[in-house]
């Protein structure tokens, strides 16, 4: 199959920027299919720390880590609950570190 813009080909590494794990099931789906793709590293949006602790023991160094935010949470509990959150990812340097 040719290229309908050969001169826009990209042979690099591939970084999928935003993709959630729900589970540890869906996670080993999530690599399996991101190395069929060339996917070298992705910026992971965990919704379980069972799921955090997984990735990082069985794919270490695949994944960037970036916090879970529930929107149902924000309306249950209210803004000043999750932005207490926001402000704990702070770090010494007084950069967010992720947030979704």
């Amino acid at each position: 199959m040719s290229q309908p813009q050969p001169e826009l080909s990209y042979e690099g590494p591939i970084f999928d920027a935003h993709t959630h794990a729900v589970d540890i099931g869906s996670l080993n789906l999530l690599v399996q299919i991101g190395q069929q793709h060339g996917v070298e590293r992705t910026l992971l949006i965990p919704h379980t720390r069972s799921a955090r602790n997984y990735a990082e023991k069985k794919y270490p160094g695949r994944f960037i880590f970036a916090k879970y935010f529930s929107g149902s949470r924000l309306f249950k509990k209210g803004v000043t609950v999750v932005a207490r959150e926001i402000e704990r990812l702070l770090d010494p340097a007084g950069s967010v570190r992720a947030g979704h």
